[in-house]
């Protein structure tokens, strides 16, 4: 963890340095700074985790370098003599308020409450780029292109395209959102394994659905699901419980 001291008394900035040197060894001080001014330039060059901030300094007070940020991109621990001034730290969502003179043990829990929430932030940032990737790699699956048997040869569609596909003895019948329908020569398990990979499901033995296009599920016997073409396709009962299962994962 990277961390700025911002107290107009060199003393103690001192004494905060020595502090936390000795009892937490994981934080590195990058700098000092005595006045907003140079605290605001100092954490625009070293992007500080954590700064320790003092409330009255010259020219200006701890309040009016947050207000320089129109989201605070560091963790506050207010480091000062003027105990009044705790409530007003809070609304600036500070991590901590420690009096001067400083008490060890509660320097020592600021910074590991401070670690922990770092933690925090940058696993709900992993979790966010995991969950981008993860669409944008659905979405580039979807544009992928299937070729589909014809009597005449082969028709070529874009997988996103296809709403759901039926049996037609041993053929399939493939609707798509244009509103046009394919006649395949495949059969619908062939077409099932083709496409689970791509978010489809078989909600009934005549029936092969596109997960992305299902606008409704109806609960009635079995059930049925109503299609982002209007269509009515049947979710027979012996698929129901593992296609709510799917869909609460969807």
């Amino acid at each position: 963890m990277k961390a700025l001291i911002i107290d107009d008394e060199s003393n103690q900035r001192s004494v905060l340095l020595e502090l936390l040197t000795k009892y937490c060894p994981a934080l590195q001080v990058l700098g000092e700074a005595d006045n907003i001014t140079d605290a605001y330039q100092q954490i625009q060059q070293l992007q500080p985790d954590i700064v320790f901030l003092d409330v009255e300094m010259p020219h200006g007070t701890g309040f009016d370098l947050l207000k320089k940020f129109d989201d605070i991109p560091f963790e506050v621990i207010f480091v000062t003599g003027f105990g009044h001034y705790a409530v007003q730290a809070f609304e600036f969502n500070a991590l901590h308020f420690i009096h001067k003179p400083i008490n060890d043990l509660k320097l020592i829990a600021a910074v590991e409450k401070a670690r922990v929430r770092l933690q925090e932030k940058q696993r709900d940032h992993y979790n966010k780029i995991v969950l981008e990737n993860l669409k944008r790699s659905t979405d580039d699956q979807l544009n992928n292109r299937i070729a589909i048997p014809i009597f005449e040869g082969l028709e070529f569609v874009r997988v996103k395209e296809i709403i759901r596909c039926e049996s037609d003895g041993g053929n399939t019948s493939i609707f798509l959102s244009s509103g046009n329908r394919i006649y395949s020569t495949k059969n619908l398990k062939q077409y099932q394994r083709i496409l689970e990979d791509y978010s489809f499901f078989r909600t009934h033995n005549s029936h092969l659905v596109n997960i992305s296009h299902i606008k409704k599920y109806l609960k009635q016997d079995g059930g049925e699901v109503i299609m982002s073409d209007g269509s009515n396709v049947p979710v027979s009962f012996r698929r129901k419980s593992a296609f709510l299962s799917v869909m609460e994962d969807f």
